[in-house]
């Protein structure tokens, strides 16, 4: 008796056109994880910024009620003016300061503690054109530098030397490379509450 083998089909290979297909698959399925992990990067690069600048806020808010000690001249003492932030929205510049001498204004350089932070180093920056500081008749014109002062004993708190536990001010953060997307950070004199809304659709924060 002759046995008939049957032949087993040997499986068909990869063509050149399966291959060309599945490595577009895979080049767009790149791009898109690429294109949002560099968004998701910018995004928390900017919350972060957001929420250093009320740390900073706090902090000197902290160091006025606490009696923090700084050395002057040798000499270590509290500082009379309490604690200070000053915000810079040209120059996109941050100061954490100790005023001396109560005068409730920021001298570069003249003050005996300085802590200066450029927002060009998160990849961040401060839009000058949507600064509103409302002292009570509306947002003030042409102002871009926010002096913000905790007044001793209690941190009484003071926007540009003005009256004590008056007024408010706000502005836009944006990222260097995230058009019109911003996070503004407002703050109340009367309340001194500080506020950092979520990330949202701005004309303020255009590249």
């Amino acid at each position: 008796m002759r046995f008939q083998h049957s032949r087993i089909p040997s499986p068909r290979g990869f063509t050149l056109i399966d291959m060309m297909v599945a490595t577009a698959i895979i080049i767009t399925i790149s791009v898109v994880m690429i294109i949002n992990f560099k968004a998701g990067r910018e995004r928390d690069e900017l919350r972060n910024t957001g929420l250093f600048l009320v740390s900073l806020l706090h902090q000197a808010q902290t160091y006025t009620l606490a009696g923090r000690v700084v050395d002057i001249g040798g000499a270590v003492t509290y500082p009379a003016g309490g604690y200070a932030i000053s915000i810079d929205t040209p120059a996109n510049e941050v100061v954490l300061f100790a005023n001396e001498t109560d005068d409730k204004s920021f001298s570069e350089g003249a003050e005996i503690m300085e802590e200066k932070y450029s927002l060009a180093d998160y990849n961040t920056y401060l839009e000058a054109d949507s600064v509103c500081v409302d002292l009570g008749a509306g947002c003030e014109a042409g102002i871009q530098t926010i002096d913000y002062f905790f007044v001793p004993p209690l941190a009484s708190r003071s926007i540009l030397g003005f009256t004590p536990n008056q007024g408010s001010f706000s502005f836009f953060i944006c990222h260097g490379t995230l058009s019109q997307k911003g996070m503004r950070l407002s703050s109340s004199a009367v309340t001194g509450q500080v506020s950092l809304g979520p990330i949202e659709d701005t004309s303020y924060c255009q590249l």
